[in-house]
């Protein structure tokens, strides 16, 4: 290789290790940095926002209210239904996987399973998800009680 071209091709290195760096900080990250507004905070926030923006009366606001809580009540059942059908398709993958990996590799899915588990429980504490202990290799499979 001339030594012109070696500089060149360990800044390429460089710039591709760094891009490679940025996405799987992304990946892993990205996730935990968003956080979703719950329904009751997006009830308060849209009436707020009505509220403001029409110049609602009290009045208006008291027959809007209901009807606000009904749109809460459906977007929380459509969140958990949502939820579901993702863990349901982790749970399968999961499963699917576990029979082509030795022993080891299983018992290391499980494991693998668990902590994404007790992660996501940190960040959305009463939901279930990825397999492990309510569902996937070795678990007795199914949503957890409430879901």
């Amino acid at each position: 290789m001339t030594s012109k071209l070696k500089p060149w091709l360990f800044l390429a290195l460089i710039f591709a290790a760094g891009i490679m760096t940025g996405v799987a900080l992304t990946i892993v990250l990205g996730p935990r940095s968003k956080s979703e507004p719950d329904a009751q905070q997006m009830k308060n926030h849209w009436m707020l926002h009505l509220t403001h923006q029409l110049n609602l009366t009290a009045d208006q606001q008291a027959k809007i209210d209901p009807i606000l809580t009904d749109a809460e009540n459906k977007i929380q059942a459509a969140r958990k239904e949502n939820f579901e059908n993702v863990s349901q398709i982790f749970k399968k993958a999961n499963a699917q996987i576990a029979t082509i990996l030795t022993p080891d590799q299983q018992a290391e899915l499980e494991k693998m399973s668990k902590e994404m588990d007790r992660d996501h429980d940190r960040m959305f504490p009463g939901h279930h998800q990825w397999g492990g202990p309510h569902g996937g290799p070795g678990g007795p499979g199914g949503s957890p009680p409430g879901h």
